[in-house]
């Protein structure tokens, strides 16, 4: 897995993009748990609001930078050139509140710490 950028949005928002994250959720999880103090060593991510909260979305990058298509593509200020955005496909997230602690974020669900450390995956309704 490389990081290819790091983008800031906004306060709290941290954006990675990446060529490839691991296929499992275990996987995904297991490499942010290993690698999370890198990323804030390394890059400052996460970079949370004062009351602690933070969201750290992982993308893959594909094909590149692209220009605004004005639809769907996540663009990002930091780029001063026309090619400033990506196709969103967002493989991962993690999240911290006051509320609800640390929060997994995968395709069909997300994952929050029970009363007793362990892990609970709740999926996400159909619409």
């Amino acid at each position: 897995m490389s990081i290819i950028a790091i983008h800031q949005r906004g306060a709290g928002f941290s954006d990675v993009l990446v060529n490839h994250l691991p296929y499992s959720d275990q996987g995904k999880i297991n490499w942010w748990l290993k690698n999370k103090t890198d990323l804030k060593e390394l890059y400052d991510i996460p970079r949370p609001e004062p009351d602690g909260w933070y969201v750290v979305n992982f993308w893959l990058f594909h094909d590149g930078y692209k220009e605004d298509d004005g639809y769907d593509r996540l663009c990002f200020d930091d780029i001063k050139t026309k090619a400033h955005c990506i196709d969103k496909d967002r493989v991962f997230s993690v999240q911290w509140s006051q509320n609800q602690g640390t929060e997994l974020t995968v395709h069909d669900g997300y994952y929050l710490y029970d009363k007793n450390g362990r892990l609970r995956k709740f999926k996400f309704e159909p619409l």
